[in-house]
């Protein structure tokens, strides 16, 4: 059956979003909680790729992104917190790579994108070709969505 995936609030001392959960449509029933009860952190966002869940998780200040088996709740951190910087989005994209937006102290935020295949590999992640288009650097929305579009063909393609 199909699945569906969400970051929810459960524990009623700490009512705020951060505890991944699945529930599949076809069964009536309760969700299945994912995040371990002992984690130290939030999770702040998911989304499906291929049949796992990838999320970007918090702890503390610090941001990494995991992946997720929906089914066993294992987990496989491909950027651990800390090593992508702060990190305040995650987009799914075809053929295992993940995109995310991620900034320094130093640095403005920037699109990047990951190549999963090696980690579920059991490898470090391989970087696709960061893309080098500061959305906040654009001054116009027509040059805004052209540089958007020239950085999804040269991450996705």
């Amino acid at each position: 059956g199909a699945s569906v995936a969400a970051v929810i609030g459960v524990d009623q001392h700490d009512t705020h979003e951060s505890t991944l959960v699945v529930a599949d449509t076809g069964k009536p029933g309760p969700y299945v909680v994912l995040t371990p009860p002992d984690y130290e952190g939030h999770v702040w966002q998911c989304g499906w790729l291929g049949g796992q869940l990838v999320a970007l998780v918090h702890e503390g200040v610090e941001a990494g992104i995991a992946i997720v088996d929906p089914r066993s709740g294992r987990t496989t951190m491909v950027l651990a917190p800390g090593i992508g910087g702060a990190i305040t989005k995650i987009s799914m994209g075809p053929a295992e790579r993940l995109g995310f937006v991620g900034s320094r102290p130093n640095h403005p935020p920037e699109a990047h994108a990951v190549d999963l295949k090696a980690a579920n590999d059991g490898q470090a992640p391989k970087p696709v070709r960061p893309c080098q288009a500061r959305i906040t650097t654009m001054t116009s929305s027509a040059s805004t969505a052209q540089r958007v579009q020239e950085c999804r063909s040269r991450t996705v393609g």
